[in-house]
């Protein structure tokens, strides 16, 4: 009984590790496509600003 205790203990830790390694990658593939957003409505109003001064 001990042995199936320490086992599962063992498995469920794995699981554990792999889905917080996995919320871990979400989270930065998540912040990377933020930043490119930023960039892209930054450029975006850089352009607008530019082409309204051109007027």
């Amino acid at each position: 009984m001990a042995r199936q205790d320490r086992r599962r203990s063992a498995v469920l830790n794995a699981i554990e590790k792999r889905a917080f390694s996995a919320f871990g990658a979400s989270t930065s593939i998540q912040n990377y496509f933020q930043t490119q957003q930023q960039h892209a409505q930054a450029a975006h109003q850089s352009m607008s600003s530019k082409a309204r001064l051109r007027r």
